[in-house]
């Protein structure tokens, strides 16, 4: 299923609805994805893959009864190694300004059509 949708990062195993495969894109990611698993005594299973793209893959198989942890353990990780959307602080002023820009003429404009 990773192949249909590049994003979706995590998925019920395509043969043992048992488990519940993670797959993460980076090595870094996935190192402190699995030292994360060990350390919450979660145990997994393993295996790399290479996209069309010819990118390295990280899968992770967990079992089912572990998913709240291990989502709460893989979602904790894309968090850790995430970049801002905006990280520019030109941008970040620049939004900032226009967002006050439209709030205020939205306000004069609701107090002229009264």
């Amino acid at each position: 299923m990773y192949h249909i949708f590049p994003s979706y990062h995590y998925y019920e195993h395509p043969t043992d609805s048992n488990y519940l495969i993670f797959t993460l894109r980076r090595e870094d990611m996935a190192e402190y994805f699995a030292q994360q698993l060990t350390d919450a005594n979660i145990g997994y299973e393993t295996d790399t893959d290479i996209n069309p793209q010819k990118k390295k893959l990280y899968h992770f198989a967990i079992l089912q009864s572990n998913r709240p942890k291990a989502m709460e353990i893989f979602l904790e990780t894309w968090a850790k190694f995430r970049k801002p959307f905006f990280h520019n602080p030109t941008i970040k002023f620049f939004l900032l300004l226009l967002t006050v820009s439209l709030i205020t003429l939205a306000i004069i404009g609701f107090i002229k059509s009264n």
